[in-house]
């Protein structure tokens, strides 16, 4: 997986401009730097994802909703920076999820071997 997140956001900086340009028209402009950051952004929240799903099929269902609960607090709250519009969207996409991850993670890392 990691090497398909890191062809994605390589072919989004590459060709996501220009694609952008093709499918939507002139009036919508953004940089490789910033769409290769936002697929990265997306990978994060994929990984958030899985690591939810695993919570749920290891019955741990509070650890699956706190996650969740927690990476969504800490976006808004990273949204509210005083940063470009830009920065602060990244970070939120990249950090909010980190921490919900970071719950997950904690929580499967409990749950005694079978």
């Amino acid at each position: 997986m990691v090497v398909v997140a890191a062809v994605g956001v390589a072919a989004s900086a590459v060709f996501g401009p220009w694609l952008l340009r093709e499918a939507f028209g002139a009036d919508y402009v953004a940089d490789g730097v910033l769409l290769g950051w936002l697929t990265a952004a997306a990978v994060m929240i994929a990984l958030l994802t899985l690591t939810g799903a695993a919570a749920v099929a290891a019955a741990l269902q509070r650890a699956y909703a706190v996650g969740w609960v927690s990476a969504t607090v800490a976006a808004a709250a990273l949204l509210a920076l005083p940063l470009d519009l830009e920065v602060r969207t990244v970070v939120a996409l990249l950090c909010g999820p980190l921490l919900g991850i970071a719950v997950h993670l904690v929580a499967l890392a409990k749950v005694p071997p079978r």
